[in-house]
């Protein structure tokens, strides 16, 4: 629910987690997600049930590597390769833009790593959250960023409610940021038989920014 995400210390391992984790993709494609998600420059930290484990060697499929270990006369030179001059990141690149505003320390625990496993292995879920979200990232970072908090915040509803406006949970939270009725109220979002602000994608968003300000 709202508000503890940032006092739970589950949510606050899951929010560092989903950091470490969505940053080796951008909104455009997933390449290799489940290859991709472990060992990004940015991790924070999650708080998920996971007990599969990934083993995967940066830049190459492990069997892969195996066999040329074995093999040292399988590995090529290298081609010559022309060094071009880094390009400054374009703001286009939303996820990077997101990346640039993390003020959290990394978190490095087990409780981190568990989480950081049970996204990695659940590639499906990953596409879903990243897909829908894509409708909605770009106001939550642009009012965020307005506001000048971190960009960590424009994270939480992956948590929440994976990006879906129409979540309902069984402490009657709905919404893409999960207000429960009362919340909602005190914070302008008006509820009644025949609207539900809660699930209002710029209403909730603007009110759940109002709120995280005053925790």
């Amino acid at each position: 629910m709202l508000g503890e995400a940032l006092t739970n210390t589950s949510m606050y391992y899951t929010l560092n987690s989903i950091k470490t984790i969505t940053f080796c993709m951008n909104l455009n494609k997933i390449l290799s997600i489940s290859a991709l998600l472990i060992g990004l420059v940015s991790g924070l930290g999650s708080s998920a049930r996971a007990e599969d484990t990934i083993d995967i060697i940066p830049g190459a499929h492990p069997t892969a590597a195996r066999v040329v270990e074995a093999n040292p006369s399988l590995i090529l030179p290298a081609p010559a390769v022309e060094l071009v001059p880094a390009m400054p990141i374009s703001d286009a690149d939303l996820w990077q833009r997101i990346r640039r505003g993390f003020v959290m320390a990394d978190l490095d625990s087990v409780m981190v790593q568990s989480h950081e496993r049970w996204y990695a292995s659940r590639p499906d879920y990953i596409q879903r959250f990243v897909d829908r979200g894509s409708k909605y990232l770009y106001h939550v970072v642009e009012e965020v960023e307005r506001r000048g908090m971190p960009t960590e915040v424009a994270l939480l509803p992956v948590i929440e409610s994976a990006f879906n406006p129409q979540a309902f949970s069984r402490a009657k939270a709905a919404g893409m940021w999960q207000f429960i009725p009362s919340t909602g109220k005190i914070f302008g979002l008006k509820q009644d038989w025949m609207a539900d602000n809660r699930r209002d994608v710029l209403l909730s968003t603007h009110a759940a920014l109002d709120y995280l300000q005053k925790l």
